[in-house]
């Protein structure tokens, strides 16, 4: 479940998928939050063990997102790109959603993740995606629309990934955790 802290009542308030559903917005999907993230609406979307929420704290209310494509899908990393749309990844691969046209997507060209699990995803300066996963780091050249993996050798740490674990910093810097260390590397280098 969910625990928020109410600042004006100096209490908290829990949440969980076993409540009744909420009459003014919804309830979580899964109460076995993976990760989290807030937007720059100030909306804070949740990944479960089981989907993904839209939590909106203006008004409390949650709202289930893309139940269709994420049933029984553990969420690891939720990433808001650099235009604002929100890139989901998966122990089945990594989704876009598409703000503009609210449709929910695979990332494009990405049938060659399909059976890897994501455990981060970040965007570069440049607008390219970088993913950590199972099996490697998975770089998409937006300019050449197409996935090159990066499994072993390269400077690479491991090749496993761990969930959750991954920065993007403002000056382009990338640093994915492995079970044996950290990797990390400025895309353009």
């Amino acid at each position: 479940g969910l625990l928020i802290y109410d600042r004006a009542t100096r209490q908290f308030r829990f949440y969980s998928m076993t409540q009744a559903e909420d009459p003014k917005g919804g309830k979580l999907c899964n109460d076995w939050i993976l990760c989290m993230m807030p937007d720059r609406e100030g909306r804070v979307w949740i990944g479960t063990s089981d989907g993904v929420t839209c939590y909106d704290p203006q008004n409390d209310t949650f709202k289930p997102f893309g139940w269709i494509h994420f049933c029984r899908k553990s969420i690891n990393t939720i990433w808001e790109t650099n235009d604002g749309n929100i890139s989901i990844g998966t122990e089945q691969g990594p989704y876009m959603w598409y703000r503009g046209t609210n449709k929910l997507m695979e990332l494009p060209e990405s049938e060659t993740l399909k059976n890897l699990s994501v455990s981060y995803i970040v965007q570069d300066n440049a607008g390219d995606y970088w993913c950590s996963t199972t099996m490697g780091i998975w770089h998409y050249r937006m300019d050449e629309k197409k996935w090159v993996s990066y499994i072993s050798g390269s400077g690479l740490s491991g090749r496993e990934y761990v969930v959750g674990a991954g920065l993007h910093t403002d000056d382009d810097r990338i640093f994915f955790a492995t079970v044996d260390g950290l990797t990390t590397f400025t895309p353009e280098s």
